[in-house]
């Protein structure tokens, strides 16, 4: 498995991508660790379910995620709202055939799982302040 993400315009290495915040100071509960080791175990599923979902916006948006979490981390402003629209774009709300997505249906429950218990341990990271 190829462990970078090719896009048009930018390529990404994640290898290094949770090891970068397990080992720095922003690292601060399992809710973080989990959610982006979810990222990073799942990212060729989420990649081509966003791709597949949302044509080449879908593939930037979680490219974007990919780069935006080392630099700014899970509190940005940014990352929330990338991984809200990950989580809507997932979540398949305009999709009537239902059969033939549930794989994408459990890529988006346990985003969203992962997401929810960094916020329950967090609450001011879903609310956008960083915590104290």
């Amino acid at each position: 498995m190829n462990p970078s993400i090719c896009g048009a315009k930018r390529k990404v290495s994640l290898m290094t991508f949770p090891n970068r915040f397990q080992t720095s100071e922003a690292m601060t509960n399992t809710a973080e660790i989990a959610l982006l080791q979810y990222l990073q175990e799942q990212r060729q599923g989420l990649l081509a379910a966003a791709n597949m979902l949302g044509g080449g916006d879908g593939r930037e948006l979680v490219e974007g995620l990919f780069d935006e979490i080392p630099r700014n981390g899970l509190s940005a402003r940014r990352v929330r709202l990338a991984l809200r629209a990950l989580i809507a774009l997932l979540s398949l709300a305009n999709v009537h055939d239902h059969d033939s997505v549930e794989e994408i249906r459990l890529l988006a429950d346990g985003l969203r799982e992962r997401l929810q218990a960094l916020f329950d341990r967090e609450p001011t990271l879903e609310k956008g302040r960083p915590a104290a």
